[in-house]
């Protein structure tokens, strides 16, 4: 009994030499939350903890969140941080840190907890110019966006304003629309992948008594060394959609828009709703200022708008696109002068880890469209023979 008690005891006093040694054991604080620029942060297994007053998380998470890059070096325990012109070499053996190269003397060291690499949120976020509070209510501590930040968000929401006014003040317009998935392989290099779509026009009638688009074009498949080129032409009106489909004797066909339908037309619809921005969408992507940041190219004159995946998962209203989807990158581009969408890609990266049971999906793809040749149209209308004849796709 005697012994027992004594290897209890030393057991005690091995759980108290660790707690002295990785404080977040002993200071865990699971309910903290890490808000960086107004977007909560997920710090996974990692819990912030406290050490004293100062909120601990894992040093990866804060600095991509801080749009910073680090290098990690598992030989050393290492890591280094850069944000334009400031660089950070934080060595998690030793607890030092150097700024651009002139060592630097904290109140609390950065540190190795269960192999993970922890740092302090306020020394790094002020280091790059955020400040940082924290709510003993909420348990939150949160990183304040800069005012170079702020500067971009309001030129964000400036560029979609314009564009949405561009739009408004065209009344009804036309503008040209290709579309181009590529998808890689593993053998063969990359394949276009349906749909491609070739020299399609969108019209659009805002001043109709509902709104009225109007699609024209061709889609080419090819997969493989299965080449096709099909004309299509499609009209829409609120939730109803009309299809011509040459494959059935070009016969048009009614779709509402609650209907599931698999028609070459359909996926057309959803393509060209998902890149030519209305004036709702574009104030839904100004709305997302948080997750975007604007590129410039002044010798092309446009700006570029990119959409990180977590805002694409508030613009779904979901934690996660999909569970086969690992991540989802999404860029428009504008004319600087006019202030009209130009362009878009997205990027698409799959979990392969997930059996599917339909189909293989590939590692990733890869979509990319140019818009051009704005400009105004007279009044369009669907006409007489093609609301009599159309047929229900059900």
């Amino acid at each position: 009994m005697k012994k027992q008690t004594l290897s209890t005891l030393a057991s005690l006093g091995l759980l108290a030499g660790l707690l002295s040694v990785y404080p977040s054991v002993a200071g865990a604080a699971d309910s903290v939350k890490l808000m960086v620029d107004d977007k909560e942060v997920s710090t996974g297994a990692s819990a912030p903890f406290f050490v004293g007053d100062r909120v601990f998380v894992p040093v990866r998470t804060l600095t991509e969140a801080l749009g910073a890059t680090v290098t990690y070096d598992s030989g050393t325990d290492s890591a280094v941080i850069t944000k334009g012109d400031i660089m950070l070499k934080l060595d998690f053996q030793s607890g030092k840190v150097w700024k651009n190269g002139t060592l630097l003397t904290l109140d609390e060291q950065p540190r190795l907890v269960n192999y993970r690499a922890m740092v302090p949120v306020r020394f790094i976020s002020e280091t790059f110019g955020n400040a940082v509070t924290y709510d003993d209510v909420t348990q939150t501590v949160t990183v304040l966006p800069t005012q170079a930040r702020l500067d971009e968000r309001k030129s964000i929401q400036d560029l979609l304003k314009k564009s949405s006014q561009a739009l408004q003040a065209k009344k009804s317009y036309t503008t040209d629309f290709t579309m181009k998935v590529t998808v890689p392989t593993e053998s063969h290099g990359t394949f276009t992948m349906a749909p491609f779509l070739n020299s399609l026009q969108l019209k659009v009638d805002t001043q109709a008594q509902s709104k009225l688009q109007h699609v024209t074009g061709s889609v080419e498949e090819s997969i493989g060394h299965v080449k096709g080129t099909m004309d299509f032409e499609l009209y829409r009106q609120d939730d109803t959609f009309y299809g011509l489909n040459p494959l059935s004797d070009n016969q048009w066909f009614k779709l509402m828009n609650a209907e599931d339908d698999e028609g070459v037309w359909e996926g057309i619809r959803d393509a060209v709703n998902a890149v030519v921005m209305s004036p709702e969408q574009l104030q839904q992507f100004a709305d997302l200022a948080p997750y975007a940041t604007l590129k410039q190219d002044a010798a092309a004159n446009t700006v570029t708008y990119h959409l990180d995946p977590n805002g694409i998962c508030k613009l779904l209203n979901t934690k996660r696109i999909d569970k086969e989807v690992q991540s989802f990158d999404l860029t428009l581009q504008f004319d600087k002068t006019s202030g009209l969408e130009t362009g878009y890609t997205a990027d698409v990266h799959f979990d392969n880890s997930i059996p599917n049971p339909y189909i293989t999906l590939p590692t990733s793809f890869h979509a990319e469209g140019k818009l051009s040749n704005w400009d105004k149209v007279q009044a369009i209308a669907i006409p007489n023979d093609v609301l009599k004849n159309a047929v229900s796709a059900k």
